[in-house]
């Protein structure tokens, strides 16, 4: 199954009615039923559902209610869609702001620190605003937190804006923090005005948007690659053995090749010598050593054993 957007980050203003977020769920299998969880740092989300069933290929959306009465802040969420043998998880950023701050920003997260592993460096470049030009300080409070609400660490730090700055920041994440996905936001503050900012990346592999692996999804991995080994190692031993059958067939070739150059001597030194006797047999007769009877039928049995031997070449 798909949900989409991967994620929802949604923006309002202090004291602003509830607010109405959607997400749709494709359904790419056979008919499924889909349990929904819902987990936050405090309760300032509800779906209007806690189970649907979709039919496959079928398609629905689904409506996230959102508490907006909260104070000024971030708040951090997710929603756990489960079936059966999968499940995937959509990360809820919800960002409520002062009315007219004087600052506000923006965070681009480097596409190096969209995934990073522990202990290594979120990379990122914040743009700072002064939106009315009266103040020029303005308070930075930096957070890196769990989409659960678990808070990973924090610092701030001051600026003087007349206009419009960047900055480049790099944090260090701890060697012992857990794979999963987290926000990095901050607090644009000035006396009693808030504006936030926020964006998620991953400690781990790769964002975790999409559908996690199962039991059964591991063991058709574990499969899989049992399979191919098994494919590799028959194809080597078929390589060898085949190999093996030629360096044996060449053997054979050459030792048939000498048994028949032996052969084939043997055979053509007898004719030799056939020929020999029929020469001497010829001269003896030629000189009335013996009778034309003999000489006759000793003559047929050399040339019928000459044509036999012939034969064999």
């Amino acid at each position: 199954f798909e949900i989409n957007p991967s994620a929802l980050t949604i923006s309002v203003i202090e004291g602003e009615n509830q607010i109405i977020a959607s997400f749709k769920l494709s359904n790419k299998n056979i008919l499924q039923d889909f349990i929904f969880k819902e987990m936050s740092n405090i309760n300032f989300f509800d779906m209007d559902r806690t189970d649907l069933t979709l039919d496959k290929y079928e398609s629905k959306e689904l409506h996230v209610f959102l508490n907006t009465g909260n104070f000024p802040g971030v708040y951090l969420g997710e929603i756990i869609v489960m079936t059966l043998t999968k499940e995937s998880r959509l990360p809820i950023i919800l960002e409520i702001e002062t009315e007219d701050p004087p600052f506000d920003g923006s965070i681009d997260i480097s596409s190096e620190s969209l995934s990073i592993l522990p202990g290594e460096s979120l990379d990122l470049d914040v743009t700072i605003h002064n939106l009315n030009f009266l103040e020029n300080e303005v308070l930075l409070k930096y957070f890196v937190s769990s989409v659960d609400g678990n808070i990973l660490f924090s610092e701030q730090e001051t600026y003087n804006v007349n206009n419009q700055i960047e900055i480049s920041k790099s944090f260090s994440i701890p060697k012992e923090a857990q794979e999963g996905n987290y926000a990095f936001y901050i607090y644009y503050m000035n006396g009693d005005s808030l504006a936030t900012s926020a964006s998620f990346f991953r400690i781990g592999e790769e964002l975790d948007l999409s559908p996690i692996p199962t039991l059964s999804d591991r063991y058709l991995i574990f499969s899989g690659l049992i399979i191919f080994i098994l494919s590799v190692f028959l194809l080597l031993i078929n390589y060898l053995w085949k190999k093996r059958i030629k360096k044996k067939e060449n053997k054979w070739s050459k030792k048939i090749g000498k048994i028949r150059k032996i052969k084939f001597s043997k055979i053509n030194k007898k004719i030799g010598e056939l020929e020999n006797k029929k020469r001497l047999l010829n001269k003896s007769y030629n000189k009335g050593y013996i009778k034309k009877e003999a000489y006759q039928l000793s003559l047929k049995e050399l040339n019928k054993t000459s044509r036999e031997l012939k034969k064999r070449l």
